[in-house]
This record gives structure tokens, sequence and C-alpha cells, in this order.
């Protein structure tokens, strides 16, 4: 059962580093709105704190992975059609 417990918790860090990455890299970045301007424009080239904000999401896109082969262990996907296809 650990590996669900760690499984579900990469799934909840996932979603703690993208949230930061986005707070964080949208306070220090001038006149970014977090309505009209999009999450990716906060690391485009030329941005600032982009290596600081990638490596958010770098860590967002670590924990998803984890958290996706968690769920393909626990789940065998062929009894479920909706992890087959995602």
């Amino acid at each position: 059962k650990q590996e669900k417990k760690t499984s579900l918790d990469a799934g909840y860090g996932a979603g703690i580093f993208y949230l930061l990455g986005d707070l964080i890299g949208g306070t220090i970045t001038p006149d970014y709105n977090y309505v009209t301007n999009a999450v990716s424009e906060l690391i485009q080239s030329g941005s600032e704190g982009r290596i600081f904000l990638s490596s958010f999401l770098f860590l967002h896109a670590v924990m998803i992975i984890i958290f996706a082969i968690g769920i393909i262990i626990q789940h065998s996907y062929k009894q479920s059609k909706s992890i087959f296809i995602g």
C-alpha cells in the first residue's frame, strides 16, 4: 500500500508545484495577469525567472509521471477503459 500512498502524494505534489510556480511567476513578472496571460509566458525565452520557474514545472511533470505510473500499477488498464484511454 506504500506505492499507493506515494502515487497519491505525487499527484498532490504535482498540483502544488504547478500552483506555486504560477503564483510565484505571476508575482515576479511585471504586467503579468492571471486571466489574460498564459502560464507558458512565464517561462518563455527572455522572461524574468525563467530557469527558476522552469524548475517548478519540471517537478510538476516528474510528479505527474510518478502519479500516472502509480495509477497504472494499481489499476490494470485491461480492466478499465478509462485508464486505457488515458
